[in-house]
């Protein structure tokens, strides 16, 4: 697959052809344990993005660019991880909802685990909603359970009081909020969740 989506990077290909290729090449990297290439193709696809002025291939071409750059440096910064939400609240699209509070979850998960349950059962309710796996972005969601010792998703959800996905990631971001903005949280690897890297 990289070598025919290399292929489609022309001086003759558009702005939006060129930002959906590196989009798709950022995630691929990303897979393969790539970061750098990963973060490299996203933040070319955040460009044509900015370009065209076409929000929702920049806010996910941003976020997997964090989502690259946490695997790689084994940290998620929290203005770094601010500036995604905001993002995504302006777009407030359901994958893109799942996708961002996950972050904030595998975030909790480091600096705040009794609060990381929350996130996850406002993202496992919009992900049977859209009933999408939204693979690899669900990564982040993997770790999180892992490291908080749940076996099952669904167990989350008791408890916790379902919120639209605009709601929910207001609630996010408010508790993003709270801390400070030179804090990072650590992202080691969990097991084989987050890939090799290299």
């Amino acid at each position: 697959m990289q070598p025919m989506l290399l292929a489609l990077i022309t001086p003759e290909a558009s702005a939006e052809s060129l930002g959906w290729t590196h989009y798709f090449l950022a995630i691929g990297a990303y897979v393969e344990g790539r970061f750098d290439a990963a973060c490299e193709h996203a933040t070319l696809s955040a460009a044509s993005a900015s370009e065209l002025g076409h929000e929702y291939m920049f806010t996910i071409a941003v976020s997997t660019r964090l989502l690259a750059e946490s695997a790689r440096d084994r940290t998620i910064a929290q203005r770094s991880l601010a500036e995604v939400l905001e993002l995504v609240r302006r777009v407030s699209v359901m994958p893109l909802a799942a996708f961002a509070l996950w972050f904030v979850a595998r975030y909790a998960a480091a600096v705040a685990p009794e609060t990381a349950a929350q996130w996850l059962a406002h993202a496992e309710r919009i992900v049977v909603a859209i009933d999408s796996e939204l693979w690899p972005e669900s990564i982040l969601r993997d770790e999180c359970l892992v490291l908080l010792g749940i076996a099952e998703p669904g167990t989350l959800l008791d408890g916790v009081p379902p919120l639209g996905h605009a709601a929910a990631l207001a609630e996010a971001a408010a508790w993003l909020a709270t801390r400070d903005p030179s804090e990072h949280a650590v992202r080691d690897p969990v097991g084989e969740l987050t890939f090799a890297g290299g």
